[in-house]
């Protein structure tokens, strides 16, 4: 059944791009994105609350920066979420890529999340991704076959780390990431770019377990 709901949820979709916008979308993408989809409602089955869930709450002196992207017909959207000790939302960043290659995509948010933490001048952070790709590339973990095509922006991440005290980088499950997720999402719904206010945010969207949808309506 829900394999159905995310092929009928696709078709709709696309329906809508060709009647509203006249845009015909590629068979071949109508597939990814139903894939997609499935995949992320098979990851919620999975029980919230894990006995070895990640902990997102930094502890003190330290921030939590989760990132994550949605992939369009074109391009990319990402968000990075940044939390202090407290759980509270400190800042919050989105931007956009030309790329639809989901690992490149991670990769270069988690770029913008480097240079954004330096800007504000943060010295201890976290970096988590959902993208293990992105993550084993710039982490360079041993014995993990490297993404040629991740090279140079894995580089520069790790250029730009210098200039903080302290960081890790972590991966991440999806059903762990939702926020970042959902904030890249509404960006992308809203043409957003650069610091995002929270306060125009759908507080919905700020769920670490739930993924958001825009109201149809």
């Amino acid at each position: 059944m829900t394999g159905a709901l995310c092929i009928f949820e696709v078709i709709w979709k696309t329906r809508n791009e060709v009647i509203h916008n006249g845009h015909l979308v590629p068979i071949t993408v109508a597939i990814r994105d139903a894939c997609r989809r499935l995949n992320d409602h098979l990851v919620c089955k999975i029980d919230r609350h894990l006995k070895h869930a990640t902990v997102l709450t930094p502890s003190e002196g330290w921030m939590t920066c989760c990132t994550d992207v949605t992939i369009g017909l074109d391009h990319s959207v990402g968000a990075a979420i940044f939390r202090d000790s407290k759980n509270h939302i400190w800042s919050v960043v989105a931007d956009r890529f030309s790329t639809t290659n989901s690992a490149l995509a991670e990769a270069l948010m988690l770029v913008c999340a480097v240079k954004h933490a330096v800007r504000l001048e943060l010295t201890c952070v976290n970096f988590f991704s959902d993208n293990e790709s992105a993550v084993t590339n710039i982490s360079e973990t041993q014995g993990v076959q490297r993404c040629i095509d991740l090279d140079g922006i894995s580089a520069q991440f790790r250029s730009c780390s210098t200039q903080l005290r302290l960081w890790k980088l972590k991966h991440i499950s999806r059903k762990e990431n939702f926020m970042a997720y959902n904030v890249a999402k509404w960006a992308k719904l809203n043409v957003a770019v650069g610091d995002i206010d929270v306060n125009y945010v759908d507080p919905l969207v700020f769920d670490d377990y739930k993924e958001w949808n825009p109201d149809a309506g």
